[in-house]
Formats: structure tokens, sequence, C-alpha cells
């Protein structure tokens, strides 16, 4: 028998790691062709009369064709793509004209502060909307109940940049408890390591707490629906017939089966968070990948746009696809079906 369920997950691996290899090129063809889609010549922003007024500088007509010819701009599509493929499997994500420097290394500058961000908010936003939902569910019904649902669903109904902008206005502008913009104080650059750690929570609060509230309300939603599903099986009726403390049968025997959809929607939803990182890094000034989007939008830089939205979708997939090696073993009932 547990030969037969040993294949059955390792079946069911093989089946998701193609579906994931299916999902990689679908993403790197939306990768490639999308920007070239968009209106606009990305060069005509930096050259000659159409040059943006935000750029420092401009190019003249000799770099313009060094350009072109190193993105093979004049080439078919389709030649374009394969070369795009082939630096990619040479670790080479472009080169950003507007930004100067190699697509990869603005990544691994602007990389670390979205991972902290990000993860961050999602651990919180887990422990706070599983916690809630569990008590919740468990308290059906009573005040506690209809404080949480009602203060839940009012901060699922506000939008995450609107969100952002009224605590950036009182808790920034008005009450100047948190900086306006950016993840660290250059004057504290030289500083001790602790004091540097202070000052990097310190402007990393507001953004967390941003996108803590956006992506709370889900967790709590979820979890108080699956503990209510749970606490109407059969196993939890016998075990209060069992006489079993109440705080044995909610942590012992509810929560951990409640959990396993709960486990899900937060390796799913970690697409939703990437996507409005965009909106709260961009709102204050957050040097993350979301800002480096946002300004690769701005000037049409292809190069940054390309290789911030496959890093950032390879980290989705990725992370998905770890969950469905945990799933297969906190659950054994997964299958092939």
């Amino acid at each position: 028998m547990s030969c037969i369920k040993k294949e059955g997950r390792s079946t069911y691996l093989y089946t998701r790691g193609g579906e994931y290899l299916s999902t990689i090129l679908i993403i790197l063809c939306l990768n490639f062709f999308l920007p070239r889609l968009m209106p606009g010549d990305p060069f005509s922003y930096l050259t000659g009369q159409n040059a943006s007024s935000d750029l420092s500088t401009t190019l003249d007509s000799k770099s313009e064709a060094i350009l072109r010819a190193y993105y093979g701009v004049g080439d078919p599509l389709w030649k374009q793509f394969c070369l795009y493929c082939q630096n990619l499997l040479h670790g080479n994500l472009g080169y950003a004209y507007y930004f100067k420097a190699p697509v990869a290394q603005l990544i691994a500058q602007r990389l670390p502060w979205s991972l902290f961000l990000v993860v961050t908010s999602i651990l919180l936003a887990s422990v706070i909307g599983i916690t809630a939902g569990v008590f919740s569910a468990w308290k059906r019904g009573t005040v506690l109940d209809r404080g949480f649902w009602i203060i839940f669903l009012s901060l699922r109904s506000i939008p995450t940049f609107f969100l952002g902008t009224l605590l950036l206005l009182f808790l920034s502008f008005q009450a100047g408890i948190f900086p306006l913009f950016g993840a660290y104080s250059i004057e504290k650059a030289g500083s001790t390591w602790l004091v540097q750690g202070k000052d990097i929570l310190w402007h990393l609060a507001l953004p967390v707490l941003t996108l803590t509230l956006a992506e709370v309300t889900g967790k709590y939603l979820l979890t108080r629906s699956a503990m209510l599903d749970t606490l109407e099986e059969d196993y939890i009726i016998f075990a209060r017939a069992r006489g079993l403390a109440e705080s044995q049968i909610m942590y012992r025997h509810a929560l951990p089966n409640a959990l396993l959809p709960v486990v899900t929607q937060i390796a799913l939803r970690l697409g939703m968070a990437a996507a409005g990182m965009i909106y709260v890094e961009t709102i204050f000034g957050y040097p993350g990948m979301g800002k480096l989007m946002q300004e690769a939008l701005a000037v049409r830089d292809f190069s940054v746009l390309q290789g911030t939205f496959l890093i950032t979708s390879l980290l989705v997939l990725a992370s998905n696809f770890l969950l469905d090696l945990f799933y297969v073993y906190l659950d054994p009932r997964v299958e092939v079906r």
C-alpha cells in the first residue's frame, strides 16, 4: 500500500512539474511579445526631438543604431524571440538603456527589498488572519465574530493604493511618525548595524502595514469558512462526546484540518501580493521590484520590464511548486485525478 501511495505521489509531482514547465513557456512568450505590443517606440523616448523631458540624457544617432542592433529591433519577431531565449540561457537579461546598467544588476539590487516587504507582509497577514478566523468561527454569532466580520470586510473594500495614501498622509505627512519615502536614511549609512536595522524597519513599517491590511481579509475569510466546515465534521462531534477540552479540540483536531485550504491560498495569493507591491512601492517610494517596474514602464524600457516580470513570475511559480511538494506530505489523500 505504501508503494502505491509513493507511486501516486511521484506521478502527481511529475504531472505538476510538466504543468509548471508549460506555464514557464507561456510566460516567456507573454514576457517577450506583450511589451512589443505596447504603443510607442522605446527609442523615441531617448532620441531626437521626441526625447522625454524626464530623462537626464538622450541618445545620439550612433548610440541608437548600436542599441537597435544589440536588441535586434529591425529583425523579425521570431528572430528577436530566439535571441531573447538564447540570452536567457546565458543569464543575460539585457541592458537597461534608461538606467544604463545590466538588468540583472538592477534586479539584484531591488529584489531583496521586495522579498523583505512581501514575505513580511504575507507572514503577518497569515498570522493575524488565521488567528482571527479561528476565534471568529469558534465564537460564531457572538460580538467577537461580528466585530471581526465588520472590520475585515471594511478593509477589503478599501483599494490598496487608497489605503497606502491614507496611511502616508496621516501617519507620515501630518503626524510625522514614519518617513515619507525610501527604505533607509542616507545619513545613517555609516552607523552601527543596530541603528541601520532600526532605520530600515522604521521605513518598512508603513509599506508592510499597507500590504498586510490588503492581504489579511482573504486569510480571515477562508480560515473562518474552513473552520466552520471542520467543526461540523463527525470526528469533532465525537471528540466533544468523549469530553475532550475545547482547547484540545480546536488546536489538535479542528485547526490542522482547516489549515489545508488556507496554506494553498497563501501561496496562490503571492501573485496578487506582487501586484499590490507595485502600488505600495510606488506610493512610499520603496526601492523594490514594483518601483522598478513603474519606472521602466514610464520610459518603455522593455529589457527591465521583461526582466522584472520574468523574475517575479518565476518566484511565484517556485513558491507554488514548493507548496505542491509540501502539500503532498501534508495531505496523504492527494493523488492524480
